[in-house]
């Protein structure tokens, strides 16, 4: 029984309203039922003399909670008595030997907000609370009314008993170790950032993460909580990305069902022993699934609508995206990374070029949002960095950001990299040696080059100064990995319509990269 598709407009209309209502009735909450304190985050540098506990009755008389030590005799905290007088009480202190983010003259806190967490309040209606959840009712409706236009015959139910499926597995299966990776690698800083954003603040040029959090900190959640929530999220979105590409490229619905599952839990093709002591990723190998960082994991869950959107673009499909949409999904996939866009954007550029080239019909007012939007996102990551001070001067280095994000610690040579390349990409290789016609796919075409493109800033470039550690240029590779995954997820997918020793090799190599997937995943979730 399918859901009838000419409703689609009305859908979305009606889950846009829906949306905006929920999230407008959330912000009219927050301003008139807000009972947060309001605190400021300084430093205090302690006189040599004070000891703990003439430091611990020191914060109580000053207000000052949340004590974290920052280094030496320099604590952070949160001020919670803003009143002049307690100020200048505390700079005046001589067991206080300095202090941060406080104004010395005027006696005042430089920067003030409110704490994260909004407590529950008695006072608000329980209509205005459900008012506001309709938010997710509205982003729901809005999702089936999209896909009932994009999938090859609309959406029936049982297609979508295969979604919630898809959604259930990747959420119950990502929780454990989800939750392990909160306390660990990037998560503790970029939760920061979202606690800040909660707050008003923003210091951060791809947001998308930090917004979704702080909107789950706002209604009430915990930061991890929210944060666990959104990766879950995105996680499940980058699964059935993958599954709807499969279907679009020919898929049975279980069988694409299958691909998006495992294409998040991939892994390098690695002795078992490397994968099991790699402490929080495989060093100098691109991950298609970096669990580590939310923000990389963010981006991914856009990479298989990117290509699709390239793919039309060149006119290699029927075009149906509107160019609003095209906008939307760009922007979406650039404030999470922009690093798989500025990727494409060229890519794109030749594809239109070359198919236009040819007499191929190209869909230039598409062509000229995806490149606006492109462009748009790229300048908005510059000027933000540059905002913040971190900007860092980009110079041609072979490999060195590739041994400076290893520590110096693996060998970075040609051959090294090409055997590691093996071991990242060994279904992807092996789809395009098993079918030749696979090397005429559109998607598979789209992420190849956007995938070389990516490789080639990440072995060419490198920041310069101490910036080099940073690795910023390795994120493209990445994500440019997950998306020849995609791409030839998708044709595995259409070519398991008849089975042959072809169609059962390459699940076989899929279900060698799950395995090794799985084994890193259940030794993080063991090593807690």
């Amino acid at each position: 029984m399918a859901i009838v598709p000419q409703r689609a407009g009305h859908r979305a209309l009606l889950g846009w309203l829906l949306f905006v209502l929920g999230t407008g009735s959330n912000i009219a909450l927050r301003m008139a039922y807000d009972t947060r304190p309001v605190w400021a985050a300084v430093h205090v540098r302690w006189a040599p003399s004070v000891d703990d506990a003439g430091r611990q009755r020191l914060e109580q008389r000053y207000g000052l909670v949340s004590a974290a030590l920052r280094e030496g005799r320099t604590w952070n905290y949160s001020l919670v008595d803003l009143s002049r007088t307690n100020i200048e009480a505390l700079v005046r202190d001589p067991a206080i030997e300095d202090t941060d983010q406080i104004d010395r003259q005027a006696f005042r806190a430089l920067q003030t907000g409110r704490a994260p967490n909004m407590p529950p309040n008695p006072e608000i209606p329980l209509a205005y609370e459900l008012l506001s959840l309709s938010a997710l009712v509205g982003a729901i409706v809005m999702g089936i009314a999209w896909a009932e236009t994009r999938t090859p015959d609309g959406v029936s139910w049982r297609s979508l008993r295969y979604t919630g499926t898809l959604i259930a597995v990747v959420a119950v299966g990502y929780a454990p170790v989800t939750r392990v990776m909160l306390r660990q690698g990037d998560f503790p800083v970029h939760i920061g950032l979202a606690v800040t954003l909660s707050q008003g603040e923003l210091h951060f040029p791809h947001f998308l993460f930090h917004l979704l959090t702080a909107e789950g900190i706002m209604f009430g959640l915990t930061p991890n909580a929210a944060a666990l929530g959104v990766m879950l999220g995105f996680q499940a979105l980058a699964a059935w990305g993958v599954s709807w590409m499969a279907r679009r490229a020919g898929a049975a619905p279980l069988v694409a069902m299958c691909l998006g599952i495992a294409a998040v839990c991939i892994s390098p093709i690695l002795p078992f022993q490397v994968a099991a002591d790699a402490a929080l990723y495989q060093t100098a190998y691109f991950l298609p699934n970096a669990l580590h960082n939310p923000t990389v994991t963010a981006a991914k869950a856009f990479v298989p609508f990117l290509i699709e959107i390239a793919v039309m673009l060149a006119g290699a499909a029927s075009v149906a995206w509107s160019w609003p949409g095209i906008a939307a999904i760009v922007v979406l996939a650039g404030l999470a990374k922009p690093h798989y866009v500025s990727c494409l954007l060229p890519v794109g550029a030749v594809a239109c070029a070359w198919s236009g080239w040819r007499g191929r019909p190209v869909p230039w007012d598409r062509a000229a949002s995806f490149a606006v939007a492109s462009v748009a996102v790229i300048l908005w990551t510059m000027w933000m960095t540059a905002g913040e001070g971190q900007v860092g001067r980009v110079t041609i280095a072979p490999f060195l950001a590739l041994q400076a994000g290893s520590d110096y610690e693996v060998p970075v040579d040609a051959l090294s990299v090409v055997a590691r390349a093996c071991s990242d990409l060994a279904f992807p290789i092996a789809v395009l040696l098993l079918w030749p016609d696979a090397r005429r796919f559109p998607a598979l075409l789209v992420a190849w080059a956007t995938h070389a493109v990516a490789l080639g800033q990440a072995l060419l470039l490198a920041e310069a100064g101490s910036r080099v550690v940073d690795g910023n240029f390795l994120w493209s590779p990445q994500l440019g990995t997950f998306g020849v995954m995609a791409a030839s997820a998708a044709w595995l997918g259409r070519s398991s319509v008849r089975w042959d020793w072809r169609v059962i090799a390459a699940w076989s190599l899929v279900m060698l990269h799950v395995a090794y997937g799985l084994w890193w995943i259940i030794a993080r979730v063991a090593g807690g």
